[in-house]
């Protein structure tokens, strides 16, 4: 693989039928690979771990704070912990109530 003057220049795409020598190749964040032009994207390369790093948020409908899930959790655990350690609905009021802010001179427009 590369030439004389370069001789670790290029890899081999990780896609079992594909093989092809990249001289830019992709690494993928998620699975460490490496990957041609074509096969660098998560779907074209069917990543394992495309979702790994995703980030979900679920407001509390009780408290109005966020909840992390974690990818390898059962959403109910994740759940049933905040509402048992987490949760203080006596909150929700003060974290969704608008507050009326006026602007510096709005009454004069």
């Amino acid at each position: 693989m590369g030439t004389p003057e370069f001789p670790d220049l290029g890899r081999h795409c990780s896609v079992g039928d594909c093989h092809q020598i990249d001289f830019l190749p992709f690494t993928c964040d998620r699975c460490d690979h490496v990957f041609c032009l074509q096969h660098r994207s998560y779907t074209s390369h069917q990543c394992p771990n495309a979702n790994q790093k995703d980030v979900t948020v679920l407001i509390c409908p009780l408290c109005a704070k966020g909840v992390r899930l974690n990818p390898s959790e059962d959403p109910n655990i994740t759940w049933d912990t905040h509402v048992n350690t987490d949760c203080d609905p006596s909150n929700y009021q003060k974290l969704t109530k608008r507050r009326n802010v006026q602007c510096l001179g709005a009454e004069k427009h």
